[in-house]
C-alpha cells in the first residue's frame, strides 16, 4: 500500500520564475532608470537607487527558487512585505500632503494577498527548498536591508524638502547651478565683461532658495510628470529670428546684432559642438541648465542671451494649486538681498560702484522677476545688466541683456514677444 502524499503542483512557482519575478524586474528597472535620467532632485535619485537595490534583491529570489535555496521562499515574502511598507509610507506622505491615497491601499491589498498566497503555497513545499549558500544568505540579506533604507530615507527627504516649515522666505527650491560664461567686448570703452561673473549670485538667490509649500507634492507619487521635458524640442533659429517652443518666445534682432552659432553655444554650456540638437535635448530631459540662444553686438557691445532649464517642481506646484503669479511671488526680495551683495557685484566686475534693484512685473505677459544692476567704472564708463526669471510652461526661462545704458536694455527687451502675438 502506498502511503506517499501525492505530488504538489508547481504552476504557481513557474509562473513566479517565468513571469512575474521577470516583469517585475525589468519594469522597476525602466522606471528606475527613468527617474535617473529626468532630475537631479536627491530625494528621487535616493529613491531610484532604492529601487535598483529591490531589483537587485528580486533577482536574488530568482536565483534562490530556481536552486531551491533554503531561504529563497523567505526572501520572496519579504520583497512582497518591502512593497507593503513602501505603500504605507506613501500613504503617510499623501495623506499629510491632503492627498489621496487609494492607489496606495489597493497596493497594500494587493500585496497582503500575495504574502499571504505565498506564504501558504511555500510552507506546503518546504521540503524542497533545502539548499544552503551563506553567500547568498549575506547577499540577499543585504541587498533588502539596503533597498528598504533606500526607500525610507527617500521618503524622509520627500516629507523635509516640500513640506519645510513655512518662513519669512518662500522661495522655491531648485537645484540649478549656472556655471557657464560669455565674455564681450566693448570696443569702444575698451574694456571686457564676463556676463556670468555677477549673475552666478542672482542665480543662486533666484533658484536655490527655500519653498514656503506646505501643499507642494506631485500627486500620490514622489515622481512627477517628465513629459514637457522629454518632448522638448531646441529653438528655431532663421536669419533674424528666434523662436522657442518651450519658453513660448520669440526674439528678433535689433540693429547690429547677430546670433552666435552652435560652436559658442555649446562653449559657452561646456559642451562639444558635434551632435548639438541632440546634446540639448538630452539635457534638458536630465533638468541641465541650457542656452538656448546668444546674440550680440561686437561693436556696440551690447548682449542678450537666452536659457532654460525644466523644473520638476513647477509641475508639483502647479498640482498644489499654484499660478505663474504665485511661483513668481514665491522670489521674494528680501531672499534675494540675502544673496546679492553690491560690493561683491563691484569686485568681481572691476566697477568702481554698483547698484541694483529688483523688480516685480510682467514679462512678455508672464509674471517675472527682474534684477536691474547698474555698475559704475569711471570716466563715464557705465554698464548695465538686467536678468529675467519667468515660467513657462513646466521650464523656468533667464534672459540676461548687457548694455550701456537701462535704455537700451530696454530696448533690446522690447524684442521679446511671446508666439502668439
Amino acid at each position: 500500500m502506498d502511503n506517499q502524499k501525492p505530488e504538489l503542483g508547481m504552476g504557481w512557482y513557474k509562473f513566479l520564475i517565468f513571469f512575474q519575478l521577470p516583469a517585475s524586474m525589468i519594469l522597476s528597472a525602466v522606471n528606475a532608470l527613468n527617474y535617473l535620467s529626468r532630475t537631479h532632485d536627491v530625494c528621487y535619485i535616493v529613491y531610484a537607487i532604492g529601487i535598483l537595490l529591490l531589483v537587485g534583491f528580486a533577482f536574488c529570489v530568482h536565483y534562490g527558487l530556481r536552486k531551491y535555496m533554503a531561504l529563497a521562499p523567505r526572501f520572496l515574502l519579504i520583497f512582497y512585505g518591502i512593497g507593503i511598507v513602501d505603500a504605507i509610507i506613501q500613504i503617510i506622505i499623501s495623506v499629510s500632503f491632503g492627498l489621496s491615497p487609494i492607489d496606495y491601499v489597493s497596493r497594500i491589498i494587493a500585496g497582503t494577498v500575495l504574502l499571504v498566497i505565498n506564504s501558504i503555497y511555500f510552507s506546503n513545499r518546504s521540503n524542497m527548498f533545502l539548499q544552503e549558500d551563506t553567500k547568498f544568505k549575506y547577499i540577499g540579506y543585504a541587498l533588502f536591508i539596503s533597498a528598504l533604507a533606500a526607500i525610507v530615507v527617500s521618503s524622509g527627504l520627500v516629507m523635509t524638502e516640500y513640506k519645510k516649515p513655512k518662513s519669512d522666505s518662500k522661495e522655491m527650491n531648485s537645484t540649478s547651478s549656472y556655471s557657464s560664461s560669455t565674455d564681450l567686448t566693448n570696443n569702444d570703452s575698451d574694456f571686457t565683461v564676463n556676463i556670468e561673473k555677477e549673475s552666478e549670485d542672482t542665480n543662486r538667490a533666484m533658484t536655490n532658495t527655500e519653498t514656503e509649500s506646505s501643499t507642494y507634492k506631485e500627486k500620490d507619487s514622489p515622481i512627477v510628470d517628465m513629459t514637457s521635458a522629454l518632448t522638448y524640442e531646441p529653438p528655431v533659429i532663421s536669419g533674424d529670428s528666434y523662436s522657442s517652443s518651450a519658453l513660448n518666445l520669440k526674439f528678433t534682432n535689433p540693429k547690429g546684432y547677430k546670433f552666435e552659432d552652435e560652436n559658442v553655444l555649446a562653449e559657452n554650456d561646456g559642451i562639444t559642438a558635434d551632435d548639438y540638437s541632440e546634446k540639448l535635448k538630452m539635457d534638458v530631459a536630465f533638468g541641465k541648465l541650457r542656452t538656448e540662444m546668444i546674440s550680440s553686438n561686437k561693436s556696440g557691445g551690447g548682449l542678450v542671451q537666452v536659457k532654460l532649464r525644466f523644473d520638476s517642481k513647477i509641475g508639483v506646484l502647479r498640482k498644489a494649486g499654484k499660478t505663474d503669479e504665485d511661483i513668481m511671488d514665491m522670489f521674494t526680495e528680501d531672499a534675494l538681498k540675502q544673496f546679492i551683495d553690491a560690493d561683491k557685484i563691484k569686485e568681481s566686475w572691476g566697477a568702481k560702484d554698483a547698484s541694483y534693484t529688483v523688480i516685480d512685473g510682467d514679462f512678455c505677459v508672464q509674471p517675472s522677476k527682474a534684477l536691474d544692476v547698474t555698475m559704475d567704472f569711471g570716466d563715464g564708463k557705465s554698464l548695465n545688466l538686467d536678468e529675467y526669471l519667468f515660467v513657462s510652461g513646466d521650464f523656468l526661462g533667464y534672459i540676461v541683456v548687457v548694455a550701456d545704458s537701462k535704455e537700451k536694455c530696454d530696448q533690446i527687451m522690447s524684442c521679446f514677444s511671446t508666439e502668439e502675438q
